[in-house]
């Protein structure tokens, strides 16, 4: 499964500080799980196509690919070829530009220490 959270996220200022330490310490620790990968878009990276809503490419066991992808309205989950295509570019464009996992854990690390320290 792929999810982009931005770098803003992180370095957010505007709740509460226990909720976002718990959430960041949640998130690093699913960071560190073989089988998850977290990495953060800079800020610098602007909006990039696909980081207007939220979408999970996933792998079946079979080895079919699906994804969900939330708008606004609903979501959708699909195993339709062109639309698995089209995500997989998005996420390649965002992935293009997102930090390497050790730096993602660093600044993850970094944020912690920001909100209880």
């Amino acid at each position: 499964m792929a999810r982009q959270p931005g770098k803003a996220v992180v370095g957010s200022q505007q709740c509460s500080t226990a909720p976002l330490a718990a959430q960041l310490r949640y998130l690093l620790e699913m960071a560190r799980h073989p089988r998850i990968t977290v990495q953060l878009v800079p800020i610098a990276a602007g909006c990039v196509l696909g980081m207007m809503s939220a979408f999970a490419l996933a792998r079946l066991r079979d080895g079919s690919e699906v994804v969900c992808a939330d708008s606004v309205l609903s979501g959708q989950v699909t195993a339709d070829y062109d639309a698995v295509a089209r995500i997989k570019q998005r996420h390649d464009s965002i992935r293009a530009d997102a930090q390497p996992k050790s730096v993602t854990h660093e600044a993850i690390e970094d944020a912690i220490r920001k909100w209880t320290g």
